[in-house]
Parts: C-alpha cells; structure tokens; sequence
C-alpha cells in the first residue's frame, strides 16, 4: 500500500481515500458513503483530476494483498482503468504476472449545455476539478508510471466486450487467471464484462468485482454465479461490497481470505433490520443520557420525595 501511494505522491498527486462519513456528518447514506470510501485523485491539494471514474478504498488494498499471498496469478485482465490505481496496485502485487486494463478513457461534454450542467454539479458538491487535456488522460499516465517503476502492467484503449478478446490475444501470453472487473456500473454491463472475459480466461480464473453491493449489482452477480457453476459470495468486509466468483478447485487455496473478507450475510441482515431501532435507541440515548435530562428527572424526582 506504502509502494502505491508513493508512485502518485512523486509525481505531486495527493489521495483522497477511505474515508468513514461519519467523521464528515455523523450519518451516511449509501451512494454518499460509498463515494467517500473510494478512492480519487487530486490535484493542488484540493482540485480533483476527472478520469471517468474512482478506484478501490484503501480498505480494500487488504484483500488484494491477502490474495497475493494465497494465489500466484500469472496473467491478469482489468476492465477499468481511470487513473490507474488498481491496475498499478495488482502489478506491483503479482509482478510476475502480465497486467492488461481495458478503459474506454474519459470522454469530453458532447455538448455546451452538458459540460455546464457537469460543472453546475461539480460546484453544487463543492468540487475543485482539475480538468485533464485530453481524455487518454489515465490510459497515458499509468503506461508511463508503470514503465518509469518498472511494472508489467499496460492500458489499452478499448470498450468491453467488444475489445477484450483482441486486446487479450495481443497482450497476454497466456488466458488469464485473473480478472479485476471495475467497468460500467449498470446490471447489463457487469454480465458483458463477465461473459466476455469467460472466453478468453483460464479453467481456474478468479473473477473479482468491485462495486456489486454499493452500485445495487446484485442481481447480475447472482445471475453470473448462476450460469458460471462456480462458487463465489459477496465480500461484506470490503467497503463497496466485492464480489468473488472462483472454481471449486481453488476453495481451499482462497478459503482463509473469503473468511476474513467474506462477513457472514447474516450478520449484515440483522443490521439492516434492526438499522431503524438502532437510530431511535441512538437519539433516545443521546438526547436522555448525554444530555444529563436524565439527572434533572432524578432530581425533582429525589427532590419531591424528600418532601
């Protein structure tokens, strides 16, 4: 992780990742705490670099590195690149392995109005932006920062899932038994990101997705483990809810990390259920304990007692 940030910190780059909401509000909603867990890049300390997207929290660089002890991939294919976080942070994991991302780059306003409208919202949510000059932006800076640090990491420009077969036959010497899929966030998406790199990949290809619980993804995940016949859980540990998808033949090899990241569903169901009376039990405590009401009560209580 240390490795990570200090590739983009060298290069005047400062981090914005991981952040718990509760620190900005003291409450969160879903789309609002997932977007302060990720991970964004910024520029003069305060102007964020748009490339289209953001990358995994700092929360999540555990999973990756657990993975990295327990599984030695040697070839790996990324959907989504950005500004590259996470496709410089699996090639200085596996820097054996061949790394190819797949990103679409970061496409301009089509329109005036358009680009007004994305500025009125940037100004709206209190965003500086840093505007890149062309919109290869990411693609161009992660070729470079791997070649200048010395990983086997390369973005290709293309769309998923028409470029991923060619893009893999070019650059990959061998089907790859990896694969990071941090694409388009839409259910249809996430089955053609799926699906494509199934022709491509090995019998024994670890399927991870990012964003499948935050972005309301489930149902084509479920709909993947479904058609695949592979095993696989959501990873309830990470902070946009990951999913897992592997042959059986690599559960015990992946068992110990699914066991500290995969968090027993039900445990996540019970707080959904019980998440109303925890903030009603919450204000109650607050507003009767903290305030000190509690004593006064006791005190006239104690008071007209005596009398």
């Amino acid at each position: 992780m240390l490795r990570l940030f200090q590739i983009y910190q060298t290069q005047g780059f400062d981090i914005r990742s991981g952040i718990n909401l509760a620190h900005v509000e003291g409450r969160s909603n879903t789309m609002a705490a997932a977007d302060a867990a990720a991970t964004y890049l910024y520029r003069n300390h305060d102007e964020m670099v748009e490339t289209g997207g953001g990358g995994v929290s700092m929360h999540e660089i555990p999973l990756f590195e657990q993975l990295s002890l327990v599984a030695d991939f040697k070839s790996i294919f990324i959907v989504g690149n950005s500004f590259g976080w996470s496709t410089l942070l699996v090639s200085i994991l596996w820097p054996e392995a061949e790394v190819v991302a797949l990103d679409c780059g970061f496409a301009p306003s089509p329109t005036g109005l358009h680009r007004r409208f994305k500025s009125f919202l940037h100004w709206l949510r209190g965003e500086k932006v840093w505007n890149v000059d062309n919109a290869d932006f990411g693609i161009k800076f992660t070729n470079e920062t791997a070649q200048t640090n010395n990983l086997k990491a390369k973005v290709v420009k293309g769309f998923s899932p028409g470029d991923v077969k060619p893009t893999a036959a070019k650059l990959l010497s061998q089907p790859p038994d990896f694969a990071f899929i941090d694409g388009r966030h839409t259910l249809p998406q996430v089955l053609l990101d799926y699906r494509a790199i199934r022709e491509i990949a090995s019998k024994d290809c670890v399927y991870l997705f990012h964003d499948i619980v935050n972005f309301r993804l489930e149902k084509s995940f479920n709909q993947i483990l479904a058609e695949s016949q592979m095993e696989g859980r959501i990873l309830w540990q990470t902070p946009s809810g990951m999913g897992i998808l592997y042959p059986k033949s690599r559960s015990v090899e992946l068992a110990p990390v699914l066991e500290v990241f995969g968090q027993r569903e039900r445990f996540i169901q019970n707080m959904r259920r019980n998440h109303f009376r925890k903030k009603i039990a919450y204000a109650m405590e607050v507003v009767l304990l903290d305030s000190g009401i509690d004593r006064m009560v006791r005190g006239i209580l104690g008071s007209g007692h005596r009398n």
